[in-house]
């Protein structure tokens, strides 16, 4: 009795192979766009979480009188490199920095966490809450501000947020903003919403 021989294909031929690509390319399209949306939305809300964090951290600075130049028991608010113990405050070094490791890697006043850019204000003898105070060091006891925005736009974030001692977060699509922002003492007021600092049309987030 003669035995039949059967053969198997061992391979795909050029045609499914093709098959096989066109579907993977179709569906990276497709996954791509949800994955970078996803990024930017994860960004972004990072980025406003610590936000909402650093201004927790200065009212606890503050309250603490960490940083008192005038000895009037009352607090100032502190820079980036006070809150993360990078720097003295008028009280020497502190037990425990408020704000972690990360906010000790300035560079020109600019520290870049999870895709965002943050820098942080504090009142000088260029930036004064005209009519309001009259000693920069009363001004610090009072007034703070602080921006972020996406390291690269379009990419990990498309907006940049405000915020200050009022402790509510704006937003505007970075767009709209003059890059680097930079703004003068009406951010300072706690009306984010109008001034000389290109702020017209800010969206409250919360």
């Amino acid at each position: 009795m003669m035995r039949m021989k059967m053969k198997t294909r061992s391979g795909l031929t050029l045609i499914e192979i093709m098959i096989v690509l066109s579907v993977v390319s179709v569906i990276a399209i497709l996954a791509i766009p949800n994955v970078l949306r996803s990024r930017l939305s994860a960004n972004e809300t990072m980025a406003i979480n610590t936000l909402k964090y650093l201004s927790m951290m200065q009212e606890e600075f503050q309250q603490a009188l960490e940083h008192n130049v005038d000895n009037d028991d009352v607090g100032e608010y502190g820079t980036f490199a006070m809150l993360s113990g990078a720097k003295p405050t008028s009280n020497g070094e502190m037990k425990e920095p408020y704000l972690d490791a990360r906010f000790q890697q300035e560079t020109d006043g600019v520290v870049e966490v999870s895709g965002y850019r943050f820098k942080l204000f504090l009142p000088d003898k260029e930036r004064m809450v005209q009519g309001r105070l009259s000693r920069v060091t009363d001004e610090k006891e009072v007034f703070w501000c602080a921006f972020a925005w996406p390291g690269k736009p379009g990419e990990s974030g498309e907006r940049v947020f405000f915020i200050n001692q009022s402790n509510l977060i704006f937003s505007k699509n970075f767009k709209e903003v003059e890059l680097p922002v930079m703004k003068t003492g009406i951010a300072y007021t706690g009306e984010p919403l109008s001034g000389d600092i290109d702020v017209a049309n800010w969206v409250f987030v919360r």
